[in-house]
């Protein structure tokens, strides 16, 4: 049985077509040091409550799944874990992880990752998942993963 043209054109549209109408409208959203990828119905809110720090926060309707704070005094680790749970803990070059498990499930992670500023501030981007059941912690976790530090570019000197 053979495949017309149009019709692997159609099947093509009609495949394109199925992969567009899966609420796929995720963006990256880049900041003056990092870019994250937000998942359809995401949003990040920046807040500078003092001049030395900034903290964003990503929401979906109204519920917060991860907090960022970018600055160069990070209180880590900031989450709080339960009792029950263990925390594997991971460190190489400038990323420092804290990951909560409970009976095998994912419940939290923090991440703290030193920045290459040049002019020394922000020295930190501390990253954690607020999040409460384990599916929203996984749709965290998966946000967090995405992140990616946005590097200065240096400055040509002037003549």
């Amino acid at each position: 049985m053979s495949i017309s043209r149009s019709n692997w054109c159609c099947a093509a549209l009609f495949l394109v077509w199925l992969g567009m109408g899966q609420g796929r409208a995720d963006e990256i959203s880049r900041q003056s040091h990092f870019s994250v990828h937000l998942p359809d119905g995401f949003t990040i809110l920046k807040e500078s409550p003092l001049e030395d720090f900034d903290i964003y926060t990503i929401a979906r309707d109204g519920s917060v799944y991860v907090r960022m704070y970018l600055g160069n005094h990070p209180d880590f680790p900031k989450r709080v874990t339960s009792p029950d749970s263990e925390v594997a803990e991971f460190e190489f070059g400038n990323v420092r992880a804290n990951t909560e498990w409970r009976a095998g499930v994912l419940m939290g992670r923090e991440l703290r990752l030193a920045i290459s500023s040049k002019r020394g501030w922000p020295a930190v981007l501390h990253v954690w998942t607020t999040a409460e059941t384990p599916a929203d912690v996984a749709v965290a976790d998966r946000i967090v993963s995405s992140i990616k530090e946005i590097v200065e570019k240096p400055r040509k000197a002037s003549r």
